[in-house]
């Protein structure tokens, strides 16, 4: 009777219990781990208010500890999310990184209909939790929702059409296989580095003024030369630290499941009639920009060839005609990009209690029940 007695004095005694959670996920430098539930001391269900998991390098392990009520039941997600900040300088002294960060973009969520539970009942008063480890193939919790957009807003770019790269100055006869990348650029930091040409063209004149219109960024901003001859591989070319985007993931749709991935170094392959996205998440799209660059993949080692820019524009749809140069800044040929934002709904308002899960995953999951097959799907991080 005494031994019972001091286990539930051990268990029940305290009115708190400190809970380690852990987990293991693949993730990118850049991204953090969170963890949101039910009740104040996991943020009711709002990303803003979860908790930022810190990462045991040692061990691949994301942990978090709570100081939890009991006897209280708590019901509780895991997500990735990307801080993102206006300035540089936000982004190191800020101490709260989820409240303070200029905006939050929601990458993966933890979308399963029943969200994971703890009973802080029956703890003791220091807990580890057990490893939920998300790189393997992991029970029916491996239910992953890339995110949506909370506080951000997204740009999409497409590349598609019978000839959406037009190179102009090959020699007569030759084919060449074209590749692609596309870096986001930050216009405001970049206007900076030079100055508006004291001489333009009639016809680029007007574009400028048209695009200073659009935005609110200074008009050397839209300098098509700022990356003219001489610069090609000059450090102005190079990717500037954009700390109000994210990474940008490709897609391509060519008759296979199309997952957004990141880029490859060497571009992805652009054939004519093909269709390829580019989406990025940003707070500031005013200042962003995009750089595209062009290479001869019809080798082992791809050949940079040319590039071009994408200003920004701050319209919600657009199609753009640009010109494309070589090493040298003269005229190689055209792209032709669409362009496309998405801004949140401000009145909606939508957290993680809720899996959002459309039919046909629900429905998937209940005839592969039946038929006795486990519905297992391993998370697809990039």
């Amino acid at each position: 009777m005494a031994g019972a007695a001091s286990r539930r004095s051990f268990n029940h005694g305290s009115p708190f219990k400190y809970v380690n959670f852990r987990v293991r996920i693949p993730n990118q430098e850049g991204n953090v781990v969170c963890l949101v539930g039910s009740g104040d001391e996991l943020g009711n269900w709002d990303p803003r208010g979860a908790k930022v998991m810190h990462l045991d390098a040692d061990n691949n392990i994301w942990c978090c500890n709570v100081m939890l009520p009991s006897p209280e039941v708590f019901r509780y997600r895991y997500f990735v999310c990307r801080p993102l900040w206006h300035e540089v300088k936000d982004r190191c002294s800020k101490v709260d990184v989820l409240k303070d960060a200029s905006g939050i973009s929601v990458l993966f969520w933890e979308s399963n209909i029943v969200c994971r539970l703890i009973q802080t009942r029956i703890l003791p008063e220091q807990f580890d939790m057990p490893i939920v480890d998300f790189s393997v193939r992991y029970h029916h919790y491996s239910e992953w929702t890339r995110g949506w957009l909370f506080d951000t807003e997204e740009i999409r770019l497409r590349i598609a059409g019978k000839s959406p790269i037009e190179i102009t100055s090959l020699p007569a006869g030759k084919n060449i296989l074209l590749g692609i990348r596309c870096t986001p650029k930050n216009f405001k930091a970049m206007s900076q580095l030079r100055t508006l040409p004291p001489v333009l063209s009639r016809e680029s004149g007007v574009r400028y003024g048209r695009l200073a219109n659009a935005t609110t960024l200074p008009i050397s901003s839209f300098y098509t030369g700022i990356c003219g001859p001489g610069d090609f591989n000059n450090l102005i070319c190079k990717d500037n630290e954009s700390p109000f985007c994210g990474d940008i993931f490709m897609s391509k749709l060519d008759g296979v499941k199309c997952i957004p991935a990141l880029q490859e170094a060497g571009g992805i392959l652009c054939c004519p009639n093909e269709f390829i996205t580019f989406n990025v998440n940003t707070c500031n799209a005013a200042a962003l920009g995009f750089r595209f660059e062009i290479y001869d993949v019809s080798h082992v080692k791809s050949k940079l060839i040319g590039y071009t820019y994408i200003l920004p524009v701050g319209k919600w749809r657009s199609r753009q005609k640009v010109l494309i140069y070589c090493k040298n800044g003269k005229e190689i040929g055209h792209l032709t990009v669409d362009t496309l934002y998405f801004t949140p709904i401000t009145s909606l308002a939508m957290d993680m209690k809720i899996s959002y899960q459309n039919h046909w995953k629900m429905e998937n999951r209940h005839r592969r029940s039946t038929e006795g097959t486990d519905y297992v799907l391993g998370p697809n991080f990039p």
